[in-house]
């Protein structure tokens, strides 16, 4: 999971950051804002984040590794990304967006890919690529006809401004789980 901590202007994570902003994938990672304060909807947003499976909760050893990066364009329409992982230890079989504080699990808000055979297949509304096996690149544009909610969370399907004021808290995670450990790596 990637999460984002805002203490006197200062962002902290759970993971280890080079620029603020950010989540991550084969593991967990908070999400950081690199642009103006939260709750300013004004311009643009870049959100980075670096993953491990040591951010899993709970915590997984785990050889994979991710970055997720994202801009929010100006008049909060999309948020361009690109999601990398690499090293992971099983094969990919679902890659995902979650809503939830630090150390919870929460439901899925975007799929970024997923395998329609697997245990655990995307909704058959949700038309997404099938994940590369251990590593791979994904980027693409959410947009608010691609958020899912959830809806026992308190966001209903499509609700794009609630999903992004959430990326800005560090409310979300990026997680990516393979065959190896199903839970997320």
């Amino acid at each position: 999971m990637i999460k984002q901590y805002f203490i006197s202007g200062l962002i902290l994570s759970s993971l280890s950051l080079l620029f603020f902003s950010t989540p991550a994938l084969p593991f967990d990672a908070d999400v950081f804002n690199e642009g103006p304060s939260m709750g300013n909807h004004h311009g643009p947003k870049k959100l980075k984040a670096w993953a491990s499976g040591l951010n899993e909760v709970p915590a997984l050893s785990s050889s994979g590794s991710g970055r997720f990066e994202a801009r929010i364009s100006d008049d909060h329409t999309a948020i361009d990304y690109t999601l990398s992982y690499q090293g992971m230890e099983g094969k990919v079989f679902m890659a995902h967006i979650h809503i939830g504080q630090h150390f919870a699990n929460g439901g899925i808000s975007y799929w970024f890919c997923g395998d329609p055979a697997s245990a655990v297949p995307p909704p058959p509304t949700v038309s997404v690529p099938i994940c590369d096996p251990t590593s791979g690149t994904l980027q693409g544009t959410i947009r608010a006809a691609d958020i899912l909610g959830p809806n026992g969370q308190g966001i209903a399907p499509g609700e794009f401004d609630e999903f992004i004021d959430l990326l800005e808290r560090g409310m979300t995670d990026v997680n990516s789980h393979s065959d190896e450990h199903a839970r997320g790596e």
